[in-house]
């Protein structure tokens, strides 16, 4: 397993409600998280994991479905979404690393000052 796979799974385990208690049923869901998303690259897993934990109200673990489709928006562009988070430092940097559909920026962030 990838680190930013580890990461992921990490940050959705520690922010969302695990239905299954027991510890059998919860490395069961881990291996089917990991064999469903494994194959997206580590840019994708980081752009999904923020939009899940930025965007998700249900306090339960999302579907592996769920997980899958957010990915597959996050890599064809479809999501509002920080791609690289490490590289914000300030809010110029935040607007260059988002990834907007239509290629404008929302009108919620405004124009950026260098």
């Amino acid at each position: 397993m990838s680190t930013v796979l580890g990461e992921f799974l990490d940050a959705l385990f520690a922010s969302f409600r695990n239905p299954g208690a027991n510890q059998d049923r919860t490395d069961r869901l881990m291996d089917l998280y990991v064999e469903h998303i494994g194959t997206f690259d580590d840019t994708v897993l980081r752009a999904a994991k923020a939009h899940i934990i930025r965007t998700r109200k249900d306090p339960f673990l999302p579907t592996i479905a769920e997980v899958v489709e957010v990915c597959e928006h996050a890599r064809s562009g479809k999501l509002i979404d920080l791609i690289d988070p490490e590289g914000a430092k300030k809010r110029a940097d935040f607007v260059r690393n988002l990834r907007v559909i239509g290629g404008s920026t929302p009108p919620h962030i405004g124009p950026v000052e260098d």
